[in-house]
Order: C-alpha cells, then structure tokens, then sequence
C-alpha cells in the first residue's frame, strides 16, 4: 500500500474523532512515514499495519473499554500509550533498515500483529471503500529468464487483463517480459522454482477500488510463441488475449472476462471456463482434448473438418457448423481429438469471418 493510500484510509476511518485530535493523529504518521525516507516507505507501512488495526489502536486509546467518554484532553496528546508504542516502533524501524541494508541477511518479516479482545465497534462498519484515484496508477517491468517458465507459468490476478504478445525474432532472447500498465501500487508477489516453473500474483486489497475513470489495467507479456510447456491463467474480472502460441497445456479460468486467441496449438489439454464471457480463437490446433464451457458464444475455426474431431457441442440455442445449424447439440465421432463444448449462447465452428467475442 502506498503512502498516500494509507494515510487516506486512515483519515476515513478516524472520523469519530474530533476534527482537532483526527489531524494530529495523521500528523504524526505523516511524520513517522518522513523519517523512515521513501526508500524505506513500504516497510514502514507494513511495520504498521493495515490502517484499520491502526485506527482500532486510537480510537480504543481514545474510549477505553468501548466507553463513550469524551476524547482524552490536549494536555494528555503528547503522553498517549499509542504515540509511545510508535515512538519506540521508529526507533527499532531505522534500526532495522539500517542493519538490512549494510548486511547481506534475509530481512525479518513483520510480526503479525495480535488481535485485540478490546470492543471494536468504535470503528464504523459501514467504512467508504477506499478509491484509487486515476493518477496514483502506476506501471512497472518484470523480466523473468525463460529457464524459469520453460515448465510452467501460472498468472493468478484479482484486477486486470492480460495480453500475451510474441514474435518470431524473440526466440533468441533469453528473458520474457512482463509489463504491469495502470496497476495499483500493491506489491505483486513471485514465486519461482528451480524446475522452470513460475507464478506472478497480484491481490489488490478488499478495500480498493478504482476510480471510474481509470484506465484498464493490463498486464502484457511478451514471449517467445514456443517457450512456455504449460500455461496457467486465473482473473478475477478481466480479459484474456493470446497471440500465436504453441502449448503442451493450457487452463484458463476467468471469472467476469472473455478468452480471444489467434493460431493457437495445444498438443495435449485445453481447459477453459468462462462462467461470465465469450470464446473466439481464430485458428485452434489440438491433439487430445479440449473443453471449453463460457456463458456467451463459442466461435471456433479447428484446425480441419469439426467432423474429424469425435465433437460433443451443447448449448442453449444452436450449434452452427458452416451454413448448416443444429438445435442445441451437435455430435460427431472422428479420429482426431476430443472437443467438448458448452455454451449458453451460440456455438459456431469453423466460421470464416470471425466476430468480436
């Protein structure tokens, strides 16, 4: 979380107090966020914790025992428990940043802070979600070796689109590009393994949203078409656009989002559910199975005659191969592989003048 998004949520969730004892409150994290620096902002932030445990803090300092006596006097300000306990917090912070960056150890990780038995009514359940303004979106590159994805990449995002991009001359290169456009400024978390297996995650805070007016944030990866053996995709709402891609696995699974694909080849399983989206993949190859279900239209063109593939199409309107068209289910049994198909809406294949999905 960022600076700015901190101290927001906090002024929010510092409304019982009074106007007065509210800005002096923020004053003094304002301060302690200064003196920890920019380079050392997020940790102090995560030191602190999340804006609501630091509101609980004031106001249960504020109405002891869940009370509703007046807010302490200003002559108290300068000796409250939550101010000396933030004090001493500073200290061991520069303390800790300064031995982190002149020692090659692995940083400590905040404590989890311990939960509080104090009456937390004092803080308002219904709190204004917390808007992201336009502006404070920012965009940031990740270069990952393609050693470490050769076996599997797996993108799992709460927020946004993803777009793969590729080109014949990238097959030289040695590292895959990732490139976050019109994010938050929430930490996106690696894990890479020493198989060729990697996983990028991004969770946006409950709490957030983003301004109407914000631009769509997209993740686009630039690739080469052959590098990836199996490729995972999980969106919590957001779109999914591949460019010709050669793939041993493919599973993708978006909540509130559509699937569009150019000359895509899976020589083994395709998985794809589109509980609230279309299907459109210009030119599918695939060797074994395929099962696609999505709640729009599916617009297929195979590679070959659907005939060929032993084909069970079902939906809640018609399945149209060509010119012709079949009430809600079409089967076919044929020597190449296995396609099953579910959809609320139309089910086209091989359709020559594709449509937006």
């Amino acid at each position: 979380m960022t600076r700015t998004a901190f101290l927001a949520a906090l002024e929010q969730l510092l409304a019982p107090l009074p106007e007065a004892e509210r800005k002096d409150a923020l004053s003094y994290y304002e301060d302690y966020l200064d003196a920890a620096g920019p380079e050392n902002e997020a940790r102090a932030i995560a030191e602190l914790g999340s804006p609501e445990e630091v509101a609980r803090k004031i106001l249960d300092e504020q109405s002891p025992q869940g009370a509703s006596a007046a807010p302490a006097s200003p002559a108290r300000k300068p000796h409250s428990r939550w101010r000396m306990v933030l004090g001493g917090g500073l200290a061991v912070l520069v303390l800790a940043c300064f031995f982190f960056q002149h020692s090659k150890a692995t940083p400590v990780q905040p404590v989890e802070p311990v939960s509080s038995a104090a009456d937390s009514s004092s803080v308002p359940a219904d709190t204004v979600p917390l808007t992201i303004p336009a502006d404070d979106l920012g965009e940031s590159t990740l270069q990952i070796p393609l050693e470490k994805l050769n076996q599997e990449l797996k993108l799992s995002l709460n927020y946004g689109s993803v777009t793969f991009v590729t080109d014949p001359s990238l097959t030289s290169e040695k590292y895959a590009t990732f490139q976050f456009d019109n994010f938050p400024h929430s930490p996106v978390l690696r894990t890479t393994g020493g198989d060729g297996r990697t996983t990028l995650t991004f969770e946006m805070p409950e709490n957030w949203q983003v301004a109407e007016d914000a631009p769509e944030a997209m993740l686009t990866v630039t690739i080469p078409a052959d590098a990836l053996t199996r490729l995972i995709i999980s969106l919590e709402t957001g779109d999914v656009r591949l460019a010709p891609m050669q793939l041993k696995t493919l599973t993708i699974a978006l909540n509130n989002g559509s699937l569009r694909a150019e000359n895509l080849t899976v020589t083994r399983d395709l998985l794809v559910e589109l509980p609230a989206g279309g299907c459109t993949i210009d030119h599918l190859s695939i060797a074994e199975y395929a099962s696609i279900a999505a709640t729009y239209c599916i617009r297929l063109h195979l590679d070959g005659d659907p005939a060929d593939y032993t084909t069970d199409a079902r939906t809640d309107d018609v399945v149209r191969i060509g010119n012709k068209e079949y009430d809600k289910r079409y089967t076919s049994s044929g020597s190449n592989g296995i396609l099953n198909l579910y959809a609320k809406g139309l089910i086209y294949l091989n359709v020559e003048e594709q449509r937006p999905a």
